[in-house]
């Protein structure tokens, strides 16, 4: 769906896809944005338009057993995907090849399920996730997501990243039976509440 009366109005924009679950979008301009889904044989793929949503180019991820949930692009070139398997992958081509990223698991033991990457800017960026009754989770770049840094946040998975300015980030997560958690730093993610 597309507004352009800041929500009041919105309108159907078809991106041919029709029996697939749209998982994540990110755009950088009013123009250039990217949807992340998966196909009804679990393949990954990435749509791309440059015209505000008017056309969409379709392309899978290589590896095919990866169903990944979470994109952010930093730039026309630069983005990067996570999802189920933990793991987080780079692209510096504008999705025709990915790279995968080293994440540091010594303060968290295991590569945890990624639900929302977020970067403040080309450097630093943000991502949040974890299991269902078991661990949310919190990793961070600051060297472009070339390395990883993870921490153990929470005794329930993490959804959503939003960073609120001057060092503050917030994640939210939670389950049907503890209910809603919420994490709140103060200093870039060093420390949570």
């Amino acid at each position: 769906l597309k507004t352009s009366n800041a929500g009041t109005n919105w309108i159907v924009q078809p991106c041919g896809v029709y029996s697939s679950e749209l998982r994540d979008l990110t755009f950088i301009s009013r123009d250039t944005g990217w949807i992340i889904s998966v196909d009804s044989a679990y393949k990954t793929f990435i749509l791309q338009t440059t015209n505000s949503g008017v056309n969409w180019i379709r392309t899978y991820f290589p590896d095919t057993t990866s169903i990944l949930n979470t994109l952010f692009f930093t730039d026309n070139l630069t983005g990067y995907v996570s999802g189920f398997n933990g793991r987080i992958y780079k692209t510096t081509n504008n999705s025709i090849s990915w790279n995968e990223c080293y994440i540091d698991t010594t303060s968290c033991l295991y590569l945890f399920p990624k639900n929302d990457i977020l970067f403040i800017n080309s450097q630093t960026g943000y991502a949040c996730g974890g299991v269902l009754d078991l661990q949310g989770i919190f990793v961070k770049t600051t060297n472009g997501g070339n390395s990883w840094l993870s921490m153990c946040i929470s005794a329930e998975h993490m959804n959503e990243i939003l960073y609120l300015g001057s060092g503050k980030i917030a994640l939210m997560g939670g389950d049907f039976d503890l209910g809603s958690i919420y994490g709140y730093s103060s200093n870039f993610g060093a420390t949570w509440v």
